[in-house]
């Protein structure tokens, strides 16, 4: 899940920090449940896909607790920190 090893707790901040990680757990658990429902290990069609489908063999081989869905989770929100970082300087020109 998010660190938040680097934010003051007890600030204001802190119920707005909560609230935007909630939401974005919300987010990515609804795209996720929605992959769930509709995949097909014949057509991966994005990183979840493909996820879900190392998910399917963990448990097959007994590695369930290493791979699962709360840390396709967070990874995907990882992605997203990166990306957002990448893409800063350019945000900031703009």
């Amino acid at each position: 899940m998010l660190s938040f090893r680097y934010f003051k707790f007890g600030s204001s901040d802190d119920e707005e920090i909560l609230r935007i990680s909630k939401q974005l757990n919300d987010y990515f658990s609804s795209v996720i449940a929605a992959h769930q429902k509709t995949f097909d290990p014949g057509d991966l069609r994005d990183y979840i896909d493909v996820y879900l489908e190392e998910i399917n063999q963990a448990a097959d081989s007994g590695l369930s607790s290493v791979v699962n869905v709360k840390n396709l989770q967070a990874s995907i929100i990882q992605v997203c920190i990166m990306y957002i970082s990448r893409i800063q300087p350019i945000i900031l020109k703009a």
